[in-house]
């Protein structure tokens, strides 16, 4: 079944670029994934975008990928769904932040809001532990 979703224009296209490269300049070294996701007709669509960056070693990162990542962050910015989008850093532990968007400007969460909202089971409405070696912090203002 498809999902309908609001169609960008140019502007919030801009913008969602804008958002874009200033959560890549807030994450720093390592491994890392973004998240984001916004309610639709006839569901939720979601888009992860995966990259690592060094700073002696520059950006790597599959640029298809960033294409469809910003063309939802592109939705998620016109406002019209509700949406958020999660930064997750590989590593030893893992380091979690988050972000949930009103009126397409997007709210860092804090750190209590991030784990129920990454450790929300929609399945049973229940809250689940984090898995081992998991940390939730609060999120950078972005954009």
């Amino acid at each position: 079944m498809a999902i309908l979703l609001p169609v960008p224009d140019d502007e919030n296209m801009n913008r969602a670029l804008e958002i874009f490269e200033s959560v890549l300049k807030e994450t720093g070294d390592g491994i890392h994934t973004l998240t984001i996701n916004t309610a639709g007709l006839g569901g939720t669509a979601t888009r992860q975008f995966n990259f690592a960056q060094q700073e002696k070693i520059g950006f790597i990162a599959d640029v298809e990928m960033g294409e469809l990542f910003c063309e939802l962050l592109g939705v998620v910015v016109k406002g019209e769904n509700p949406s958020g989008l999660v930064r997750r850093t590989w590593g030893i532990t893992d380091h979690v932040c988050g972000w949930k968007f009103e009126e397409g400007k997007p709210v860092p969460l804090a750190k209590g809001e991030i784990f129920e909202a990454y450790c929300y089971n929609p399945e049973t409405g229940e809250l689940g532990g984090p898995a081992t070696g998991v940390e939730f912090s609060e999120a950078p203002a972005i954009g």
